[in-house]
């Protein structure tokens, strides 16, 4: 819930304070920065045995991150605002990027064996908060402010970071216990499996980039052209919550049946005709608002989808050349597509969002995004040729 609430309300109440797009990306941009380190750091620090310390302790440090930058708005030096908002962020920036690296693990020591059941969960919740965040949110702004909302879900995930580290379970080491192991063998390193495992990371990267774009730019977007501020634009982002959340389950539902592959091209393609559909918005189209909530709509069926079988996709190609336990797998694959989220989020709202934006709009930027939307599509195809009838290729363990 709480990064939810960025993009809402943060971009025009800077905006009001005199900030550029260019400012404003760079302050949603440097807590990806942040997770950036994170990210190439945490594979030397973590493992099986911390990674419910640190989990535990990121979620408390991004809820009084949360807090402290909901209070910055009442700041009225330029240069303080901008510093302090920066600080806060990179902050935040390093408990999420702790969050999304260890969480996996932590559910997968409940959830042994259910790769499907576990991304589709943490995807579940994502939509969830994807969706009270703007919803709740909007309700506190307009009672009090900027500060309230803040306030508020940063209080309830300090409260949840307690509850956490009372009822989380330890994550068994290697010693501890034979089971979360795979079955012995010796995969011969091959480095075109390596090339295949990077091509088929590329449809998560730049759909990371189109949603941190989308985050920044979107709100100014629907106030330039449809004159929706933080009380009514707000309703945009909670349906875009509503159908993830409705719509991530049946995500889980293929992997565990097996159709992983078929869910990994389709969500691309799904997010493929949003893209498009953004692109085409400044023609002249009849009820230019009502096709907004439709690319909304199949944002949020092909954007976490494809978040859910990523993941999948990954873990099952690092598979083919690694020889390590399941949660050693799914760590590092954690820590991967973090990695590959703070470089995508970081390129879409600095560079994306913030500069090319600025200097051209919405539009144009959604275009050239499409552009590669198209080839990630044609180099997924491509890989998956020969794959994409065989349904039990990324069945269940």
């Amino acid at each position: 819930m709480n990064t939810s609430l960025m993009a809402p309300f943060f971009p025009l109440a800077a905006s009001r304070k005199g900030l550029s797009m260019a400012w404003i990306g760079a302050i949603c941009g440097i807590s990806d920065i942040s997770l950036l380190i994170v990210s190439v750091l945490i594979p030397f620090i973590a493992n099986e045995g911390n990674t419910r310390m640190f989990y535990t302790s990121a979620v408390t440090i991004s809820a009084l991150s949360m807090i402290s930058f909901g209070l910055l708005v009442q700041i009225n030096n330029f240069d303080l605002f901008i510093s302090l908002c920066l600080l806060s962020r990179a902050i935040m920036g390093f408990s999420i990027g702790t969050i999304y690296s260890c969480a996996v693990v932590v559910i997968a020591n409940i959830y042994s064996n259910k790769s499907g059941l576990i991304i589709s969960c943490m995807q579940g919740m994502q939509g969830l908060g994807m969706a009270l965040g703007p919803f709740i949110g909007g309700i506190l702004f307009s009672i009090g402010g900027f500060t309230l909302p803040f306030a508020v879900i940063g209080l309830t995930e300090l409260f949840l970071s307690l509850l956490s580290a009372l009822t989380t379970p330890r994550v068994p080491s290697k010693s501890d216990s034979k089971q979360i192991m795979y079955e012995e063998r010796q995969p011969e390193m091959d480095y075109r499996k390596i090339l295949r495992f990077l091509l088929l990371s590329y449809p998560y990267f730049h759909n990371l980039v189109y949603t941190s774009f989308r985050d920044v730019a979107l709100a100014v977007f629907l106030k330039e052209n449809f004159l929706l501020n933080e009380d009514s634009n707000y309703f945009v982002f909670s349906v875009y919550g509503i159908c993830s959340a409705l719509t991530t389950p049946i995500s889980g539902i293929l992997i565990e049946k097996g159709y992983g592959i078929i869910a990994f091209l389709l969500s691309q393609l799904f997010m493929f005709f949003v893209l498009l559909g953004f692109t085409i918005l400044e023609l002249p189209i009849l009820n230019r608002l009502c096709f907004v909530y439709i690319i909304i709509v199949f944002n949020s069926i092909g954007n976490p989808t494809l978040i859910s079988t990523s993941f999948l996709v990954l873990e099952k190609e690092l598979e083919t050349f690694l020889q390590k336990s399941i949660n050693s797998i799914r760590l590092l694959v954690s820590m991967w597509m973090s990695f590959l989220r703070s470089l995508g989020r970081l390129i879409g709202s600095i560079f994306v969002a913030g500069l090319l934006f600025e200097h051209y709009n919405f539009h144009k930027c959604c275009f050239g995004l499409v552009i590669l939307n198209g080839i990630s599509l044609v180099i997924s195809v491509i890989l998956f040729n020969k794959d994409i009838c065989k349904k039990v290729y990324y069945k269940k363990i």
